[in-house]
C-alpha cells in the first residue's frame, strides 16, 4: 500500500503544520533479505557475529544460509521433508502522528488436518507488541520468521492477521512518548496466548492491516503468502521493486547542499518557514535531545534543528526524489558516488554508510543509495 501525501498550499510568510487528516498514510514495505539480515542480525557487517546469532544458526541447520544470496530477493525459504522455515523483513514508513511508537496486534489461527478428509483442528492465539519510531519509521526492521513441522499430520495452515498503527492500551502503553526503557526498540505487551484481553484493549487512531498465510502438507506442498507485501511463494518470486519506496514528486526539485542544507536557505533566519515554502507542510516536530528538534516536512526530508533554530543536519526519508548539488540521487550505485565524491574515509567498500565531509550516503540491500544527509558547516 502506498501512502499519498496531502499537500498544503503555503505562503512564504507563514508555516503550515499538517493536521491529523493531512498527515501521510502509514506505509508497509518489505525490504530485501540482504538488508534485513544486515539491519537485524548483523549490524556492522561482522561475519563472525552473524555466525553467533541463534536466528542464523537455526536457519543454517535446515540448509538456509542467510549470509548467501537467495533465489527470492525478499524471503529466505527452505522446505525439508518434515519442516518449513521462512524469514523476511518489513518496515513501517510515513508513520507521523501524535505518538512516537506504533502498536501491532496479531490474531493467529492454526489449523491442522489429520487426514485429507478430516475436519481441521483449530486453535486461535493473540499477541500485541509495540515498536519505537524515529523519523516516521521503525528504528529497526521487523523480522518475521516461522519454523513449522508437519508433525505426522496431513496438512497445516497458519494464518496471521495483523493490524499496526497509532494507538494505545490504557495502563500498559499510552501517552505520546515511548513508554518503555529508552534503550529498547521493541516491547511485547502480550505474547502469544489464548487470552485476548490485551488484544481487545488496543484502541487505534490510525492503522493498516495485512495478512500472512503459511501452509504445508505431507506430500511436500507448501506456500507462504502475504498479498499486501507482494509475497506469494513458491508460485512466483517476489518483485524486488516492492522493496523500493515510490518516488515522491513533490521532492523532485529539492537540492541538498553540503555544509548548508536545503538549497536557497543559507541566509534564512526562520528555517522552518523557509523549508516549508520549498518542501511542504510540517508533518512532525519532536524533541531530539540536547535541546534539538527533528522537524519533518511533507516532501520527504527531516531537519535536525539546534535550540537556537539553526540547522544541525538535514536527512532524506524514503521516497526522496531530489538530488545533491553534485548530482547524487537516491538509487545511485556505489560507482556513481565514487565518481562524484571519491573514496570515503575510514569506511570499507561495502559498508552500509559512506561518510564524507558534511555529507553521507546509506546503501540498501541492493547496493543502491537509499538515504542521504548533509550537515551544516
Amino acid at each position: 500500500m502506498r501512502g499519498a501525501i496531502a499537500m498544503v498550499v503555503l505562503s512564504a510568510l507563514a508555516v503550515a503544520s499538517a493536521g491529523p487528516e493531512e498527515r501521510p498514510a502509514l506505509t508497509l514495505r518489505p525490504i530485501t533479505l540482504a538488508e534485513g539480515v544486515r539491519d537485524v542480525l548483523n549490524p556492522g557487517g561482522d561475519a563472525k557475529k552473524l555466525g553467533g546469532r541463534e536466528d542464523y544458526r537455526r536457519a543454517k541447520a535446515l540448509g538456509l544460509d542467510l549470509a548467501a544470496p537467495q533465489p527470492d530477493p525478499v524471503v529466505g525459504l527452505v522446505r525439508t521433508e518434515a519442516r518449513l522455515y521462512y524469514v523476511f523483513y518489513k518496515t513501517v514508513e510515513e508513520a507521523f502522528g501524535q505518538r512516537h511508537y506504533v502498536i501491532q496486534r496479531i490474531k493467529k489461527t492454526e489449523r491442522t488436518w489429520v487426514t485429507a478428509d478430516a475436519a481441521p483442528e483449530e486453535t486461535v492465539t493473540y499477541q500485541v507488541e509495540a515498536f519505537k519510531l524515529l523519523g516516521g519509521q521503525q528504528k529497526r526492521a521487523d523480522q518475521h520468521y516461522g519454523s513449522y513441522g508437519i508433525k505426522g499430520r496431513y496438512r497445516r495452515e497458519i494464518v496471521k492477521e495483523y493490524e499496526i498503527g497509532f494507538g494505545e492500551v490504557k495502563g500498559l502503553c499510552e501517552g505520546a512518548d515511548w513508554p518503555f526503557d529508552r534503550g529498547i526498540l521493541f516491547k511485547y505487551l502480550d505474547d502469544y496466548g489464548p487470552e485476548r484481553e490485551t488484544f481487545d484493549a488496543v484502541r487505534f487512531e490510525r492503522s493498516v492491516t495485512w495478512t500472512l498465510t503459511v501452509s504445508l502438507d505431507a506430500e511436500g506442498g507448501y506456500a507462504v503468502r502475504a498479498p499486501e507485501l507482494g509475497i506469494d511463494l513458491p508460485a512466483s518470486p517476489t518483485d524486488v521493486a516492492r522493496t523500493i519506496p515510490a518516488p515522491d514528486a513533490a521532492s523532485r526539485d529539492l537540492v541538498l547542499v553540503r555544509g548548508v542544507g536545503l538549497q536557497g536557505t543559507a541566509d534564512e533566519d526562520d528555517l522552518v518557514a523557509a523549508y516549508s515554502a520549498r518542501a511542504g507542510a510540517v508533518i512532525d516536530d519532536v524533541p531530539a535531545g540536547k535541546g534539538n528538534r527533528n522537524v519533518a516536512f511533507a516532501a520527504r526530508i527531516i531537519a535536525n534543528l539546534k535550540a537556537d533554530g539553526s540547522l544541525n543536519s538535514l536527512r532524506t526519508r524514503p521516497g526522496f526524489a531530489g538530488r545533491t548539488a553534485e548530482g547524487a540521487r537516491v538509487g545511485d550505485d556505489r560507482a556513481r558516488i565514487l565518481q562524484l565524491y571519491g573514496p570515503p574515509r575510514r569506511q570499507y567498500a561495502d559498508a552500509d554508510w559512506w561518510h564524507y565531509r558534511d555529507i553521507g550516503f546509506w546503501f540498501d540491500g541492493r547496493g543502491k543509495v537509499g538515504r542521504m544527509y548533509v550537515r551544516r558547516r
